[in-house]
């Protein structure tokens, strides 16, 4: 079983403010000493993976996310992954099963102007078919790793004049 990297950041500070309650007695020089022995670890692990060059970091050249066809493929990917559980771009991990990749978080969004509903936005990832023989397949993964949304058309104009392919249905 894995670390779940589920941390409340409000215990993290307690513990640095009240290292007794936590790390009981001599807890300030227990907790010194367990950030002393990870921290040099932590560091090395990154560079190994990011290079020497600290300004050149990013979190998302390490948290990425892979659609994984769930027959095989083709898969979809990788894709560089902002946020963490706790923020507004909702991400997870889980270490060291699947070490810094993503496993949890958003494929389909919406955002909807119930004043203009020709105004709302919308992304499917990777695409908006499930089927790998069809164009859109992965056509949405590129808008969806970049944060982009596209049109969720509600009037028969707005589609009249956007849509691309019509597929009537007759009994």
């Amino acid at each position: 079983m894995g670390i779940s990297i589920d941390l409340d950041l409000r215990l993290l500070n307690d513990s640095f403010v009240r290292p007794d309650d936590w790390f009981g007695t001599n807890g300030a020089r227990r907790r010194d000493e367990l950030l002393l022995g990870t921290l040099p670890k932590a560091y090395t692990e990154v560079a190994s993976k990011l290079g020497a060059d600290e300004s050149a970091w990013r979190w998302g050249a390490m948290h990425i996310h892979v659609f994984i066809h769930p027959l095989g493929g083709p898969n979809v990917g990788p894709a560089e992954r902002g946020g963490t559980f706790d923020t507004v771009c909702a991400s997870y991990f889980h270490y060291p099963e699947y070490p810094y990749a993503e496993v949890v978080g958003a494929t389909f969004k919406m955002v909807i102007d119930v004043g203009g509903w020709d105004n709302s936005r919308v992304i499917n990832a990777p695409g908006q078919s499930g089927d790998q023989r069809s164009k859109h397949y992965s056509d949405l993964h590129d808008k969806w790793s970049s944060g982009e949304y596209f049109p969720l058309l509600y009037s028969e104009q707005a589609i009249e004049r956007n849509g691309g392919t019509r597929i009537l249905l007759e009994p």
